[in-house]
């Protein structure tokens, strides 16, 4: 996966999907996670079917689940 792609992902709550890319570039109706952010630099290089790690603060790890990538 790599900046620009739109991805499908479970952070816990169900599927999500948000475009990996910057703010400006956001569609209608899609969430952006910008590729500097924690969530963003995990996903870059991602496959579908992986479970990545990442942590959103100091002290504090989540876990997200690539589900599809378009």
């Amino acid at each position: 996966m790599s900046v620009g792609d739109v991805v499908t992902v479970d952070l816990g709550d169900g599927p999500e999907t948000y475009l990996l890319g910057s703010v400006d570039e956001a569609a209608d109706g899609v969430d952006v996670i910008t590729p500097s952010s924690p969530l963003g630099k995990v996903l870059q290089g991602a496959s579908v079917g992986s479970t990545l790690s990442y942590a959103p603060r100091a002290g504090r790890s989540l876990n997200a689940t690539v589900i599809a990538v378009a």
